[in-house]
């Protein structure tokens, strides 16, 4: 049996998880916010232990590439990279979209959004027609009415992820409803499972995160001598 490794490094708290064929056997999750770099590598050694599955068993290591973090998903992936390397196997890659997307309920009709927190009035979102992306992942400034021109009114609309606590502040249509959900790696074991099948491999070298916007950075301002 071919056991499927998950990495989840967008979020605060880092998570890990264990998965045969589509089905989750158990997951881990970091006590501590931000501190990736640190417990990640202790995470998986604490998880292989406790289901008694060693790195040799291993068919594939699945990561979530994002967005989320900026150096969080670097820690993820490298370590990621790190394992398919070493043990000559595959790297299977998933969104935060993809992910969140899939934990809409399944008697949900209508358009589901997945929607992370980028803070003050900005998100990341992708628009989804049941569990199929229907337009790009962009970043967003919220406002009903440009939102609303994009999807329109015809349909139930389920805004789903971390946004979903801050969203209703500017979109109050009756068409929304809104699911709160933080991303951890159990929510990868699906998507990874049909890609693991399909064959859907990422390739080691080449794959990097998807940051979506490019990282704000500034030239330091100290005086060092």
């Amino acid at each position: 049996m071919a056991f499927i490794l998950h990495l989840e490094t967008s979020s605060s708290r880092c998570s890990v998880a264990l998965s045969a064929a589509g089905e989750l056997i158990q997951s881990m999750e970091g006590e501590e916010a931000f501190s990736h770099a640190r417990v990640l590598t202790l995470l998986v050694s604490d998880l292989l232990d406790k289901t008694g599955v060693s790195l040799d068993e291993l068919g594939a290591v699945a990561i979530n590439l994002g967005p989320g973090s900026y150096t969080a998903l670097r820690v993820g992936l490298s370590v990621a990279k790190g394992l398919c390397f070493g043990k000559d196997i595959p790297l299977i890659t998933c969104t935060s979209f993809e992910a969140l997307a899939n934990q809409a309920p399944n008697d949900f009709e209508g358009i589901r959004i997945p929607m992370i927190d980028a803070r003050r009035d900005e998100v990341y979102m992708q628009v989804y027609q049941s569990e199929h992306k229907v337009a790009e992942a962009q970043s967003f400034v919220l406002d009903e009415n440009l939102l609303l021109a994009e999807v329109g009114t015809e349909k139930n609309i389920l805004i789903i992820g971390d946004a979903a606590s801050k969203a209703p502040q500017w979109l109050k249509h009756s068409v929304f409803t809104f699911q709160e959900v933080h991303l951890n790696a159990t929510m990868l074991v699906r998507t990874s499972w049909d890609k693991f099948k399909a064959g859907t491999f990422s390739d080691l070298a080449y794959t990097i995160p998807f940051y979506l916007k490019p990282p704000n950075i500034v030239a330091s301002k100290k005086k060092y001598f």
